[in-house]
Protein backbone atom coordinates (compact mmCIF):
# COMPACT_ATOMS: atom_id res chain seq x y z
CA UNK A 1 0.00 0.00 0.00
CA UNK A 2 1.11 3.56 -0.58
CA UNK A 3 0.71 6.48 1.54
CA UNK A 4 -0.83 9.46 0.18
CA UNK A 5 -1.17 11.56 3.28
CA UNK A 6 -1.04 11.28 6.76
CA UNK A 7 -2.01 13.81 9.79
CA UNK A 8 -1.66 13.53 13.56
CA UNK A 9 -3.68 16.56 15.16
CA UNK A 10 -4.78 16.67 18.48
CA UNK A 11 -9.01 15.38 19.19
CA UNK A 12 -10.13 18.89 19.24
CA UNK A 13 -13.11 20.42 17.42
CA UNK A 14 -10.52 23.23 15.86
CA UNK A 15 -8.40 20.95 13.74
CA UNK A 16 -11.62 18.66 12.39
CA UNK A 17 -11.42 21.08 9.08
CA UNK A 18 -7.75 20.34 8.56
CA UNK A 19 -8.26 16.67 9.34
CA UNK A 20 -11.42 15.78 6.56
CA UNK A 21 -9.61 18.34 4.04
CA UNK A 22 -6.73 15.73 3.87
CA UNK A 23 -9.10 12.75 3.40
CA UNK A 24 -10.78 14.73 0.36
CA UNK A 25 -7.23 16.16 -1.07
CA UNK A 26 -6.30 12.65 -1.00
CA UNK A 27 -9.73 11.16 -2.52
CA UNK A 28 -9.09 13.95 -5.31
CA UNK A 29 -5.81 12.53 -5.85
CA UNK A 30 -7.06 9.34 -6.35
CA UNK A 31 -9.45 10.70 -9.17
CA UNK A 32 -12.62 10.17 -7.25
CA UNK A 33 -15.92 12.40 -8.61
CA UNK A 34 -16.65 15.22 -6.39
CA UNK A 35 -19.89 13.51 -5.55
CA UNK A 36 -17.89 10.17 -3.88
CA UNK A 37 -15.53 13.03 -2.52
CA UNK A 38 -18.19 14.56 -0.74
CA UNK A 39 -19.69 11.12 0.41
CA UNK A 40 -16.18 10.18 2.23
CA UNK A 41 -15.79 13.37 3.49
CA UNK A 42 -19.26 13.15 5.26
CA UNK A 43 -18.07 10.05 6.74
CA UNK A 44 -15.05 11.19 7.58
CA UNK A 45 -16.31 13.85 9.23
CA UNK A 46 -19.06 11.55 11.62
CA UNK A 47 -15.74 9.33 12.62
CA UNK A 48 -14.04 11.98 13.69
CA UNK A 49 -16.56 14.08 15.21
CA UNK A 50 -17.67 11.06 17.43
CA UNK A 51 -13.95 10.70 18.09
CA UNK A 52 -13.96 14.54 19.61
CA UNK A 53 -16.70 14.30 21.79
CA UNK A 54 -16.89 10.41 22.97
CA UNK A 55 -13.22 9.06 22.90
CA UNK A 56 -11.30 11.03 25.25
CA UNK A 57 -13.59 11.78 28.22
CA UNK A 58 -11.19 12.26 30.92
CA UNK A 59 -8.48 13.58 29.11
CA UNK A 60 -6.75 14.86 25.68
CA UNK A 61 -5.50 12.88 22.83
CA UNK A 62 -4.64 12.82 19.31
CA UNK A 63 -6.37 11.40 16.26
CA UNK A 64 -4.46 10.25 13.34
CA UNK A 65 -6.14 10.08 10.03
CA UNK A 66 -4.24 8.19 7.15
CA UNK A 67 -5.08 7.73 3.51
CA UNK A 68 -3.74 4.75 1.53
CA UNK A 69 -4.21 3.27 -1.82
CA UNK A 70 -4.08 -0.21 -2.73
CA UNK A 71 -2.74 -2.16 -5.77
CA UNK A 72 -6.10 -1.40 -7.03
CA UNK A 73 -6.44 2.15 -6.92
CA UNK A 74 -8.65 1.44 -3.71
CA UNK A 75 -8.91 4.80 -1.07
CA UNK A 76 -7.63 3.37 2.20
CA UNK A 77 -8.85 5.68 4.89
CA UNK A 78 -7.50 5.14 8.89
CA UNK A 79 -8.88 6.54 11.58
CA UNK A 80 -6.24 5.95 14.42
CA UNK A 81 -7.20 7.15 18.27
CA UNK A 82 -6.36 5.80 21.54
CA UNK A 83 -9.34 6.93 23.66
CA UNK A 84 -12.04 4.58 25.01
CA UNK A 85 -12.82 1.48 23.17
CA UNK A 86 -15.84 1.50 20.33
CA UNK A 87 -16.46 -1.04 17.62
CA UNK A 88 -18.73 1.08 15.23
CA UNK A 89 -19.60 -2.01 13.91
CA UNK A 90 -21.25 -3.20 16.99
CA UNK A 91 -23.96 -0.13 16.60
CA UNK A 92 -27.15 -1.33 15.38
CA UNK A 93 -28.32 0.90 12.77
CA UNK A 94 -31.03 2.98 13.48
CA UNK A 95 -34.72 2.80 12.65
CA UNK A 96 -35.08 5.05 10.07
CA UNK A 97 -38.88 4.15 9.54
CA UNK A 98 -40.08 5.45 13.04
CA UNK A 99 -40.92 8.74 13.39
CA UNK A 100 -37.70 11.60 14.81
CA UNK A 101 -39.76 11.45 18.46
CA UNK A 102 -40.16 7.90 18.64
CA UNK A 103 -35.91 7.16 17.82
CA UNK A 104 -33.63 6.55 19.98
CA UNK A 105 -30.79 9.46 20.22
CA UNK A 106 -27.95 9.07 18.53
CA UNK A 107 -26.22 6.42 15.32
CA UNK A 108 -27.45 8.08 12.56
CA UNK A 109 -23.94 8.96 12.10
CA UNK A 110 -22.79 5.88 11.91
CA UNK A 111 -25.76 4.24 9.93
CA UNK A 112 -24.18 7.38 7.42
CA UNK A 113 -20.59 5.79 7.73
CA UNK A 114 -21.36 2.39 7.23
CA UNK A 115 -23.46 3.79 3.72
CA UNK A 116 -21.07 5.78 2.16
CA UNK A 117 -17.96 3.53 2.42
CA UNK A 118 -18.05 0.06 0.45
CA UNK A 119 -16.23 -1.43 2.97
CA UNK A 120 -15.84 -0.79 7.07
CA UNK A 121 -13.60 -2.78 9.45
CA UNK A 122 -12.78 -1.73 13.11
CA UNK A 123 -10.31 -3.59 15.48
CA UNK A 124 -8.43 -2.41 18.82
CA UNK A 125 -5.09 -2.89 18.38
CA UNK A 126 -1.65 -1.81 21.00
CA UNK A 127 -4.76 0.18 23.19
CA UNK A 128 -5.85 2.16 20.06
CA UNK A 129 -9.13 2.39 18.22
CA UNK A 130 -8.63 1.12 14.21
CA UNK A 131 -11.76 2.18 12.29
CA UNK A 132 -10.57 1.71 8.37
CA UNK A 133 -13.02 2.58 5.68
CA UNK A 134 -12.57 1.94 1.97
CA UNK A 135 -13.35 3.27 -1.62
CA UNK A 136 -13.87 0.99 -4.20
CA UNK A 137 -12.21 2.50 -7.13
CA UNK A 138 -15.01 2.18 -10.08
CA UNK A 139 -13.81 1.19 -13.21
Amino acid sequence: MEILSQITLPADFGNLLALITSVADSAAKQGFSSRIISRISVAAEEAIVNIIRYAYPDTKGNIRVTCMKDISDDLIIEIEDSGTPFNILEKKDPHLSSGIKDREVGGLGIYIIKKFTDELYYRRENEKNLLRMILKQKK
